[in-house]
């Protein structure tokens, strides 16, 4: 692709793609997130929260993990906490 300078900032701009010549792969995909790994992240947030004392924060993350990720792991880590066995 050509570069051209703008005369306001004289900085290169790249110059759009022409006709007929598709975008960059990395342009049309989007990253995919592992649905485990993000339940696990929220479920060590809870453990935080529940650390600095914070309950009702760490309860609510709980509950979003059972929400968002059910079939994951963490998923069931997070039922646990919420209702402990006597």
């Amino acid at each position: 692709a050509k570069v051209t300078t703008s005369p306001a900032s004289r900085r290169p701009t790249p110059e759009p793609p022409g006709p007929g010549i598709p975008p960059t792969p990395a342009a049309q995909t989007r990253p995919t997130i592992d649905p485990a790994a993000a339940a696990q992240r929220r479920f060590r947030l809870a453990q935080a929260y529940l650390n600095a004392g914070l309950a009702k924060k760490a309860r609510d993350v709980l509950r979003e993990i059972l929400r968002d990720y059910p079939d994951t792991p963490a998923a069931g880590k997070a039922r646990e906490a919420l209702n402990p066995k006597p």
